[in-house]
């Protein structure tokens, strides 16, 4: 068991009374006896380690990382929000039950009660997933062949002259790191 003297939150506010905090392997709970805000209260205070550690066993679906995207650009969103966001109409129940279980199940979202309804904001990074399929990609579509994966990535793409200085920057990059 923990005492917490000082929670500072995102939008800038502290809180100085005293919480209790309890922390096992896997996750972080805060348990909180007063919200910030009126009608406001706080679940699901989801550690680094969980950040980390759901990507490794979930992976998301097309409709899922849909929903992560709406979700990384608006970086918390409700039902609503993500379901106005979308680029193709989706019933709000549907909405629904996929935050639901990217909460409950995958653990890539941290859900917080707002008044009547729940906020969702992601706990992993665009990047982290992307990271995530390409490695799947290179592994199970390509047999770890990373120069077949680039070819094809190369051969589907559009590319301006920016993106082309930035793809000869990186294999620089790679290049000068294999001289070490």
């Amino acid at each position: 068991m923990l005492v917490v003297e000082k929670i500072s939150l995102r939008n800038g506010s502290e809180w100085d009374m005293p919480r209790i905090a309890h922390q096992t392997a896997d996750w972080v709970c805060l348990h909180l006896d007063v919200a910030p805000t009126v009608g406001d209260t706080h679940e699901n205070y989801l550690g680094p380690k969980d950040a980390l550690n759901s990507m490794k066993h979930a992976r998301l679906t097309r409709y899922e990382l849909e929903l992560m995207d709406v979700l990384w650009r608006l970086e918390e969103g409700t039902v609503q929000d993500v379901c106005n966001s979308l680029a193709r109409p989706l019933a709000y129940t549907t909405v629904l039950t996929t935050l639901r279980l990217l909460h409950g199940k995958k653990k890539v979202l941290k859900r917080i009660k707002r008044g009547r309804a729940y906020v969702y904001r992601p706990i992993i990074s665009r990047d982290t997933v992307s990271r995530s399929v390409m490695s799947d990609l290179k592994r199970v579509l390509f047999r770890e062949e990373l120069p077949s994966l680039m070819l094809g990535l190369l051969e589907e793409g559009n590319f301006t002259r920016d993106d082309i200085d930035s793809l000869k920057a990186a294999i620089k990059k790679v290049e000068n790191r294999e001289k070490l």
